[in-house]
């Protein structure tokens, strides 16, 4: 018969715990691991050997308290959750997730906390604000497989797509109206083009038709500029070999033809206003390209015999300043990528370096330089630029598809 010792029921309890603990640790590996993510992480052996052996006696856990302090987060905090300063260059929602910062819900930089715009408010450079007013519209195009029919408006940092308005069309013909911008014509291109006669007006953010008793035949790659309070408009191709060699004004309210003689019937001229003049230079014809040069003094047409950039076709110029800048063009399939300023008197060849050959790329006059978008040089482009006077700046912004035969303005 065996002997039977009775223990007290207190040492029995003390002796059941001590197997518990060893047991867990060595089934479960909490006690090593824990030590030893606890030592790598720490620099302390014996913080992670003590947190291994305490947590398997006391609650089996010692896994989780001796592990990677990134296993997980116990408290919420986006510290604890791996989002900040050093891991995330956008912002951190409170669930610890590093966002962009750059959507209005979810905006900010620096790995702060993410905060949301209010609405009229934008997401910019990591900050909500109200965005600056527009300073030009951009609208239509196309890129060989598409006609484009939207419009997108330049602020100075950003483009923003904006309401809809005439339909999908190229080669229309743009220019700033009294408190207004105009657009008249254009085709929607291909071999079934049809020409477009309307004429829509871009007022208080939004677009409107305009009827009108009389206008220019349907037209598209004519001529626009302001002079004065009024609009000139000039040429145009409306197919075939239908080119236009007349002169057309808009006061705001209807069209008028002025009876003039002036540039040959030409399609795809640059032209831009320069003090008390618009000025014009180039385009095409059933011939080819062209490289005359002309003035519109809001009466009469008048031939400047200067010396003249190459013969080319569907140039860029704008305005800045008291000089006008010309870029890019083409003539015979060859595309251009030079400079050029006009001072009133003279042109002169500019050494500036910046966008690739192009032509009719949309240019226009706004705070601080002339911008500049898209074109074709075989194929489509969309990208952004800034002259300043001195030299080119791309602008790396998203913004309309790249294409070429849009219309690009200053807003008035």
């Amino acid at each position: 018969m065996g002997l039977r010792l009775a223990l007290p029921a207190a040492l029995a309890i003390a002796l059941v715990g001590a197997c518990s603990g060893a047991n867990s640790s060595a089934l479960t590996g909490g006690g090593s691991d824990g030590g030893a993510n606890g030592s790598s992480s720490s620099g302390s052996s014996g913080a992670g050997s003590t947190s291994g052996s305490s947590s398997g006696s006391t609650s089996g856990s010692g896994s989780s308290s001796g592990g990677d302090a990134g296993d997980g987060p116990d408290s919420g905090s986006l510290a604890d959750a791996g989002c900040g300063p050093t891991s995330c260059n956008g912002c951190c929602t409170a669930a610890g997730a590093c966002e962009t910062g750059t959507d209005p819900v979810a905006c900010g930089t620096g790995g702060a906390a993410c905060t949301a715009c209010i609405p009229g408010q934008k997401c910019g450079a990591g900050a909500c604000a109200v965005p600056a007013a527009p300073v030009a519209l951009l609208f239509g195009g196309n890129d060989g497989a598409t006609v484009y029919g939207d419009t997108w408006l330049w602020d100075g940092d950003a483009w923003t797509a904006s309401s809809t308005g005439p339909s999908a069309r190229w080669g229309a013909a743009v220019a700033s109206a009294p408190g207004a911008v105009a657009l008249f014509g254009g085709t929607t291109g291909g071999t079934t083009a049809t020409y477009d006669a309307d004429t829509w007006m871009w007022s208080s953010g939004a677009w409107a038709a305009s009827s009108v008793a009389t206008a220019p035949p349907a037209r598209r790659s004519a001529a626009a500029s302001t002079l004065g309070s009024k609009v000139v408009l000039f040429g145009g191709f409306a197919g075939g070999t239908l080119y236009y060699g007349d002169t057309w004004t808009w006061d705001g309210v209807g069209w008028a033809q002025q009876n003039v003689t002036g540039p040959s019937a030409r399609a795809g001229a640059a032209v831009a206003t320069l003090g008390s003049t618009v000025v014009l230079f180039g385009g095409y014809d059933a011939t080819g390209s062209l490289d005359d040069m002309w003035e519109w003094n809001g009466s009469a047409w008048t031939e400047l015999t200067v010396a003249v950039p190459t013969i080319r076709r569907g140039a860029s110029m704008a305005a800045l300043g008291s000089d006008i800048v010309l870029f890019g063009g083409s003539n015979a399939g060859v595309y251009d990528s030079d400079t050029w300023q006009w001072d009133g008197t003279s042109w002169t060849a500019l050494a500036a370096t910046g966008p690739g050959a192009r032509e009719f790329a949309a240019m226009a006059p706004v705070p601080g330089g002339v911008l500049m978008f898209g074109g074709f040089s075989g194929t489509s482009l969309g990208d952004t630029w800034l002259w300043n006077g001195v030299q080119w700046t791309q602008r790396n912004v998203a913004g309309p598809s790249a294409r070429s035969g849009t219309t690009l303005v200053a807003l008035p």
